[in-house]
């Protein structure tokens, strides 16, 4: 600010100009610190920065004051950088890939009081190179690393070394590079490249048979699931099957429960930067109508369109579920139609009120059951065996 230019250094603020402060000159003089924001633990925030030639890029951390921001960790002493990366707060530790002058490139955890542990050697010829570390919950992380054998590929950690292995060689004659990890469901879902069917998704359950490719979306190249996003119940995302360009997906974890939702049926949507927000999905697309060109949308799950539950859970009871043939409805109120719906909210059945609802020509999958009775709506999920 002004003649006091400190560079680019961390800053606090109060939310008023005046409240606004630089935290700490952690790079003395007009030079940049470069600060990179990674995650707060034990309540302090812990970042990277470059602290001069004397220091290199290192761990620090803040407990936002002046006073309390400092180097945390100089792991590659003197002007080498360790470059901390991927932090992760896994709850009963604080995770992060750096570069160690004698234990090279691989994944430490630390207390958040200056202890340094070495998670695993993962790579003990040289660096193991973790990258797209991500915390999907229950302190387990999921993460792409080479072992020196294998290449770059799937491996998961709970925070200590016999915890720490080898998911699955995806791509046996190279790098799969996974990445993008996110939980749905039971299973944690991710891109990889097997090798044969590109850049794909993939789901996991920490096991070698269970790491799958959901689906090859693409099969004439890669369709490069991207923005990957959890919304009502369903796995949204980016991909180009090679015809239709840039799209947005859905998904229900299943081949065929993997679909397209063309947003630009002239052209490639360019579709970007997927978010949750109301009760709707968020992003950047390009229609093509209008002469628009790329603006911000807004896409509603359709069956969060078809009825709300304004009806007690209790009041009406489906079984049996799952279901292979039919399902029966258990209530006092009086029925007047029950619809069933796809996940993509398509309406798939309509009956008037029976004894017995036959499902038999449904495809395997989950499904949306709407009630309409005397006295309001209900829905009800069903899985269909």
């Amino acid at each position: 600010p002004g003649t006091n230019n400190p560079g680019v250094e961390p800053f606090y603020s109060d939310g008023t100009q005046l409240g606004t402060k630089v935290l700490s000159d952690i790079n003395p003089g007009s030079l940049d610190s470069a600060p990179i924001i990674q995650t707060v633990f034990n309540n302090n925030l812990f970042f990277s920065a470059y602290g001069g030639t004397t220091i290199g890029r290192e761990l620090y951390k803040t407990d936002g004051t002046p006073a309390g921001t400092a180097l945390y960790l100089d792991l590659n002493a003197g002007a080498a950088d360790s470059d901390p990366r991927y932090v992760n707060d896994i709850g009963v530790a604080l995770t992060f890939v750096a570069t160690h002058a004698t234990l090279g490139r691989e994944l430490f955890k630390t207390n958040g009081n200056g202890s340094l542990v070495l998670i695993k050697d993962i790579n003990t010829t040289g660096d193991s190179n973790p990258t797209n570390v991500v915390h999907v919950g229950g302190g387990t992380l999921y993460f792409s690393a080479d072992n020196g054998t294998v290449g770059q590929e799937l491996w998961k950690s709970n925070g200590n070394s016999t915890g720490t292995s080898l998911v699955k060689d995806i791509n046996p004659l190279g790098d799969s590079n996974a990445s993008q990890f996110i939980q749905f469901g039971l299973d944690v879902y991710f891109t990889a490249d097997d090798g044969t069917n590109g850049v794909e998704l993939w789901k996991t359950d920490g096991t070698n048979a269970g790491t799958t490719l959901v689906k090859n979306i693409n099969p004439t190249g890669s369709s490069n699931p991207n923005y990957l996003t959890v919304y009502n119940g369903k796995l949204y995302f980016t991909a180009s099957d090679g015809t239709s360009g840039t799209e947005l997906w859905v998904s229900d974890g299943t081949t065929n429960g993997t679909t397209m939702i063309e947003i630009n049926p002239n052209g490639d949507s360019t579709i970007s930067n997927l978010f949750v927000f109301n009760n709707e999905l968020y992003f950047g697309a390009d229609a093509g109508v209008g002469g628009f060109g790329k603006e911000v949308y807004a896409y509603m799950d359709p069956t969060l369109a078809i009825g709300h539950f304004s009806l007690n859970e209790e009041a009406i009871t489906l079984s049996p579920n799952p279901s292979k043939n039919y399902f029966n409805l258990t209530t006092e109120l009086t029925i007047e139609k029950v619809e069933v719906y796809s996940m993509l909210g398509q309406l798939v059945k309509t009956f008037e009120a029976q004894n017995q609802y036959s499902i038999s020509e449904l495809s395997k999958g989950s499904y949306i059951v709407k009630i309409a009775t005397t006295e309001g709506v209900s829905n009800k999920t069903l899985l269909k065996e």
